[in-house]
């Protein structure tokens, strides 16, 4: 999957503009405040959150995803 894509940011992004993206996806997508069923795109969306905030994880699948 499309990280980035995923939280609608680009590759340049930093640690901040990434965090401020999620919170605004989460608050969209969170199935509290949805009545269709959005667990899937939360989970979707807290995995990409998850890689890309982590420094070790977002090199790693930077190196992956440049391989595409």
């Amino acid at each position: 999957p499309n990280y980035y894509e995923i939280l609608g940011v680009n590759v340049e992004s930093n640690k901040d503009e990434i965090k401020n993206m999620y919170r605004k996806l989460a608050k969209e997508w969170h199935p509290d405040r949805r009545k269709d069923s959005s667990e899937e795109k939360m989970a979707e969306i807290n995995q990409a959150y998850e890689v890309l905030s982590n420094q070790k994880l977002r090199e790693e699948y930077d190196k992956y995803y440049k391989l595409l």
